[in-house]
């Protein structure tokens, strides 16, 4: 089951700029701005997150991001300057504003279905537990992520990302 999200998720991924380097940078710089808003014990729900008109991400530096995304300086320039050129983002000194555009991109719709039967799933196996309690249903599990938007997919990314970075170690291309 896990194998298939992944999957499916990778694919949806990719068709966003038909690039996973572009991706992989604004997961990055998403999940920057989310564990900003989680240090300072905030969250944002789905519909808040997704009403925001800019997003910026302060004091960040190509460096950081490709030391962190284990992907070269040289690639990490080319791909912010391409979502810059595509009214994506805008780097400005040492922080980045993502626009509207840029916040839509990965509105994960159709992974919180997934998610959020896989999850079911798990609950229904591990239901007969006497250390796990009642099973979640898929609604339950739905709009718990999506009322916890910030704080659940700051998670989510923080698993992806290592996901994709030993990916690309692995095979030496995410494509």
């Amino acid at each position: 089951t896990w194998g298939k999200f992944q999957q499916t998720w990778t694919n949806r991924a990719y068709k966003t700029f038909k690039d996973l380097d572009k991706y992989i940078v604004m997961m990055y710089l998403v999940r920057n701005f989310w564990q900003n808003l989680s240090s300072k014990f905030h969250y944002l729900s789905m519909d808040e997150f997704y009403d925001l008109e800019t997003v910026t991400i302060e004091k960040i530096n190509l460096i950081r991001i490709s030391s962190e995304l284990n992907i070269p300086k040289e690639t990490i320039r080319r791909k912010v300057n391409e979502l810059q050129k595509d009214g994506i983002l805008q780097r400005t000194g040492k922080s980045i504003t993502m626009y509207k555009k840029g916040i839509n991109f990965q509105k994960p719709i159709e992974t919180i279905e997934l998610l959020s039967t896989f999850i079911e799933k798990k609950s229904n196996m591990l239901h007969g537990n006497e250390w796990f309690g009642a099973s979640l249903k898929k609604d339950e599990i739905r709009n718990f992520i999506k009322k916890y938007f910030t704080i659940v997919w700051l998670r989510f990314f923080k698993l992806q990302i290592p996901f994709l970075i030993r990916h690309r170690n692995l095979f030496e291309d995410l494509e």
